[in-house]
């Protein structure tokens, strides 16, 4: 998944999450979809990541408000990194 590789990354990425029971490959997913600026694509693997549960819940939060405030959708960014600052490693960043 280095740089120059994120393109290539992103159909086994996704097919591999899409048969993980937890969120993890989710939420890998999401960092790969923001780096490219798809912004709804990461938004959606963050949201699933959430669903399936992950140990990293404010990571996905993060990445969520991150996702909503590149596509202008200021309100629910607030809320997202506001769930974000319920996470110990995520609050400096979220506030």
């Amino acid at each position: 998944m280095m740089a120059q590789e994120e393109d290539a990354a992103i159909e086994p990425l996704s097919q591999a999450a899409s048969r993980a029971t937890d969120g993890d490959l989710d939420l890998q997913l999401a960092n790969l979809f923001l780096n490219k600026e798809e912004y709804a694509k990461a938004e959606a693997s963050a949201r699933t990541a959430i669903d399936k549960k992950t140990d990293r819940e404010g990571d996905a939060w993060f990445l969520i408000g991150m996702a909503l405030f590149s596509q202008e959708k200021l309100g629910d960014a607030q809320r997202a990194f506001e769930q974000a600052t319920k996470d110990r490693e995520n609050r400096a960043a979220a506030s």
